[in-house]
This record gives C-alpha cells, structure tokens and sequence, in this order.
C-alpha cells in the first residue's frame, strides 16, 4: 500500500506538531534537527492538512537567560507563556507530541497537560520509541494523551487522523495505534511497515529556520575545511536485521531492513545542498552499510554529481561486508567520520549474548584497512555489564581496545541498559538482576543516562557493579597515557 492511496479527510485540518526539551542532563551544545516529526510534517503536508511546527527543545537551547525549567511547574508557565498566542492563532484540529526517547517523557507529558486544558477538543497524539514501548501505562495513567501511534508514524498518523474525524468505528483497525474506547484500553501492535520508502517526501526541512540550528562547530575533525555548522540528517533505510539482544529499535522500524534508492537518497542531498548551501551530513540509519550494492551506488552517485560533501555515520555501521573498495569509495565520497559497534572483545558476549554475528578476524581485519586513510576518524563503540560479563570477558575488551587504539581515534563504552521489550530486560527481569525499580518505568528517564560509568542498570551473576565502574577508569587511564605519549 502506497502512501498517497490513504484516505484524505474531507476538510483541511490543521495539525500542530511538537518536540518536546529533552532532561537538563542532555548537552545542547551538539542540537539536533528532529527529522522523524520532520518526515510526520511532509506526509501531512502532501496530503492537504495544515502543519505547525514547534520545536521546544530547540527553543531552549537557543535561550542564555531562560529560568531553570527542571521543575514541573516552572516548565509548563513556560511553555504556556512563550507558545499558547501561536498556538491560539494556528487553531490546532489535533495535536502531535513526538517523544524520541525516554528522558523527554516527561516534558512531553507536562506539554500535552497543558495543551489537554487549554484545548480540550483536539486530540493529543504521541509518538517515539518511549510511548511505543509503554503504550498501556501511558493511556492509563495520563488521560491527557488520547492516542499513541506505534513505531513509525507516516502511516498509521494518516489513518488515525481521518478515523478520528470520519469515522470512529475505523480505529480498530489500523495498524500500530493504541487508544481508549468506552473505558478501555485497545492495542493494535505495530506489523506494517513502509515497503516503498521512495514514496515518501523528503523531511520538511522548510519549516524550520535551519540557521538557529546551527552550534559552533569550529572544533569538529574538519579536513576538507567545509562550512558543517549542523550535520544535517539523512536517513536512506530503516531497520537492522541484526537483532542484537540490547537493542530496541526494532520496535520502531520493525526487524526487516527497508532502503531508499540510491538515486532519492542523493536527489535529497543536492537538493539541501543547492538550497541551503549545506555540506555536512549525517546518515542517521541503524545499519547504513547493509546492502554493499546499494551503499557503492549512493557513493557513485555523490560523485558523479561532483558534491563537494562530508558526511559521517553516527548510529555506527556493520563492517562485515567492508573492504577496500566500499572504503575508497565512501571516503572519496566525503565520508570522514564514522562509527563501528564491536560491543564487547568477548567473543562469547560479543556473539553468544549479544548475537552481533561479528568475528574477531574480521573487526582486525578492518582495523588493519583503515589505516591507509589517515583522515578517515574512525570511533568504536564497547558495551559492558551484560548479566554474562566476568572479570575475564571484561578482559578480554580490555586488550581489543589496546590493540584497535589507535588506529581508531576514538573510543566510547556505555553501561547495558535493558531497555523494555527487548531480550536482555526479559533475561535480566527474569533473573532479578535489574537494579532499577520496574513499577513505573513509563514514568521515568532511568535508562537515559547510560553513558556514565556509575549509572549501571544490571548487576551481573558473577561481577560487581564496583569491577564495572573500575574498569571504566582503567579505560579512561589507558586513553590519558596514549593522550600523553603522543
């Protein structure tokens, strides 16, 4: 089924669309633009509905001698105070409150408190990775929400909006969209998803100023000596068929891998790059190296265009299918940073627990090829404190890291966080290994704060929390001694 087949109300409505501050803990100096409620705005768009978009968190960045909005109270006369004369001129007909992850739930149900009081009539609507996890809690304990679009939204946004205005009696079936009816509480699960990504418009970029974006960006790895700026998003597929244990993205873009052509991809590009002069990108996709074919098509094409780019790959990328010439093809394509995700040194956590299906060999074996590009930076991402983990397997990290630093420029190790739904909070519920309560975790941020090495969620069955914030520093000692002899 094909987006533009979608039923379209018969009267223009006017939808507002909100992203909500994310917690004081979260550093603004790195702002990011929202492109999911981005790609919600498009979609609206093209099918005739009026669309506003706020993007508080964003405001408050911008703000130097904003109040301390920590507390409850003093966020929501804020929010109240500098957005209710927009908000009473635009006349939102429903009301869209993204939620990308935990830590901004709670601003965005203070946010959709008091848009419920000030315009009860309009439907209130969240989106995101936190509501998809708890979509019963949520309606249940927050009558303010009305409905929660699970996973992505392009689809099942549509249909909420022209069963909640046309007819009712249709919400029951449409995919991914839970909400009350006479008292009760309904959850149809998320089993559809976009097959035909091509079909969707290009985020709206225009309906932001891309300029209060911006950050200072003089101390970004810069070789091409490029304006950045703000690494623009790009997102040319969606999903990652790994499946590893920690990982709940699976419950947003489901578990089959989905890919834009090359040629849509790179038409998005030289359009933002012609429009707006920008030549800094940033391909947001879980697992942007999946298909080799295509990723050499979209480097080709950059080429051939002759755009004068940089670009990086922050989610990380799959290295099992890398060689020589995927590499020189990316790297002549403007490729300058970019991340891989070997999780753990542990061969068995690495590939028993975790189920990353990466071996030892290869991670080596791509660490020896990227050191024929000295400007490529190249950052790894570690993650301990599985239920499995032992002084041994900890180890065993240990001297993988000695070994790929450098060439590797950078390294980072999080803390397991057991996010709901996925296999490790099963295992680690199961086992009585959580170290958070887990009455309320709709309400809370505790899983947000996981790049702190004293923030442990788990303890595991043979290693103490104290051996996990130990070897944090031991990393953290070895790093400072490269920092020194260099």
């Amino acid at each position: 089924m094909k987006i533009c087949r979608f039923k379209r109300v018969s009267s223009k409505l006017n939808i507002l669309l909100i992203n909500p501050q994310s917690p004081s803990f979260v550093k603004y100096q790195d702002k990011s633009i929202p492109i999911g409620l981005l790609y919600l705005a498009s979609t609206l768009k093209k099918h005739g509905f009026g669309v506003k978009f706020i993007d508080v968190n964003n405001d408050v960045a911008l703000g130097s001698d904003l109040p301390n909005l920590d507390k409850d109270e003093d966020f929501k006369q804020f929010f109240i105070g500098k957005y209710k004369s927009e908000i009473d001129e635009f006349k939102p007909d429903l009301i869209g409150v993204g939620c990308l992850f935990s830590g901004r739930f709670v601003k965005a149900a203070i946010i959709s408190s008091a848009l419920k009081q000030l315009y009860p009539n309009a439907p209130i609507v969240l989106g995101g990775i936190h509501p998809t996890i708890f979509p019963g809690e949520i309606l249940r304990d927050f009558p303010c929400v009305d409905y929660i679009i699970l996973g992505e939204g392009e689809r099942s946004f549509l249909e909420l909006v022209s069963a909640h205005f046309d007819n009712l009696e249709s919400l029951k079936n449409i995919d991914g969209l839970a909400y009350r009816a006479d008292g009760q509480i309904f959850i149809n699960q998320k089993t559809k998803f976009i097959e035909e990504l091509d079909d969707l418009p290009s985020p709206a970029f225009d309906m932001i100023d891309l300029k209060k974006y911006y950050f200072d960006t003089s101390k970004w790895y810069n070789p091409k000596k490029l304006p950045i700026n703000i690494p623009l998003p790009i997102l040319s597929s969606r999903s990652c068929p790994n499946q590893c244990n920690f990982c709940s993205m699976y419950l947003i873009h489901g578990k089959k891998f989905r890919q834009r052509s090359a040629d849509n991809v790179v038409d998005e590009i030289e359009y933002l790059y012609n429009k707006y002069n920008h030549r800094y990108f940033s391909f947001m996709d879980d697992n942007l190296t999946f298909s080799k074919e295509r990723i050499i098509k979209i480097c080709e094409e950059i080429i051939r265009r002759r755009l004068n780019i940089q670009f990086d790959t922050p989610n990380g990328v799959s290295i099992k299918n890398f060689d020589k010439e995927l590499l020189d093809l990316l790297v002549q394509a403007g490729l300058i940073r970019m991340c891989i995700a070997p999780e753990s040194g542990s061969e068995y956590i690495r590939n028993q627990v975790i189920r990353k299906g990466l071996s030892e060999e290869k991670i080596y074996s791509f660490i020896d090829l990227v050191k024929d590009y000295p400007n490529l930076f190249v950052k790894a991402f570690f993650v301990i404190g599985f239920p499995e983990e032992t002084l041994a397997t900890l180890e065993d990290t240990y001297q993988m890291i000695k070994k790929i630093m450098p060439p590797l420029k950078q390294i980072a190790i999080f803390n397991a966080v057991p996010f709901p739904g996925t296999r490790l909070f099963n295992y680690s519920k199961d086992n009585n290994l959580l170290l958070v309560p887990t009455d309320n975790l709709h309400k809370s941020s505790y899983f947000s704060i996981y790049d702190q090495s004293d923030n442990v969620f788990i303890k595991p069955h043979d290693l103490e929390i104290s051996e996990i914030v130990k070897f944090h520093q031991r990393v953290d000692d070895y790093i400072d001694s490269l920092k020194t002899n260099s």
